[in-house]
């Protein structure tokens, strides 16, 4: 019940998300390329964590490298959001 209902806030909130803070005029752009990269993170990812195991990295091992990944990304999402605001605002 969870997964449906995260997934069909998802379904709304992200396209929401994307009008709200870039606009509407490159809107169809904007998801392509996110998709783009959703595509080459979920094909890339799996190839890299067998990599990894074939090296002798057990994949709870892995766990931490990847929590920090995910908390890097965002910071750097927040910190990136936060100097875009005043450009965005002046879009035409």
């Amino acid at each position: 019940m969870v997964i449906g209902i995260a997934g069909g806030i998802s379904n709304t909130m992200v396209p929401a998300y994307w009008a709200e803070h870039c606009g509407t005029r490159h809107l169809g752009s904007i998801k392509a390329v996110v998709a783009a990269i959703m595509v080459f993170g979920s094909a890339i990812g799996p190839g890299i964590t067998g990599w990894l195991i074939d090296r002798g990295i057990d994949y709870p091992d892995q766990m931490v490298g990847i929590a920090g990944y995910f908390l890097v990304a965002g910071v750097l999402t927040i910190i990136a959001s936060t100097k875009a605001r005043p450009l965005l605002a002046t879009a035409p």
